[in-house]
């Protein structure tokens, strides 16, 4: 009966070691995410500070909605594609 009941002991003195060796990794870990949480946070304060667009009214005329057309040069792509047809 001694036994057993040292035996109880030893294995809930065992278990409250686990526990508290997890409860250590699970602090570290929750430690880690506040500060990548943190981190994320600042860096989306900063973009929306530095990246606030005028409003329409502010601006004094439309030239940010004016594009000018590309021209572009695709005469590589017939070449690859000439290229690559001769090598099969």
């Amino acid at each position: 009966m001694l036994a057993e009941k040292q035996a109880a002991i030893e294995k809930l003195e065992w278990q409250t070691k686990v526990s508290n060796e997890k409860v250590e990794e699970l602090q570290v870990d929750v430690a880690s995410r506040d500060a990548e949480v943190s981190a994320l946070m600042k860096l989306f304060r900063k973009i929306t500070e530095n990246d606030r667009a005028p409003s329409p009214q502010d601006r004094t005329d439309d030239l940010s909605l004016e594009c000018e057309p590309v021209q572009l040069d695709v005469s590589y792509l017939f070449l690859a594609d000439v290229l690559f047809l001769s090598l099969a």
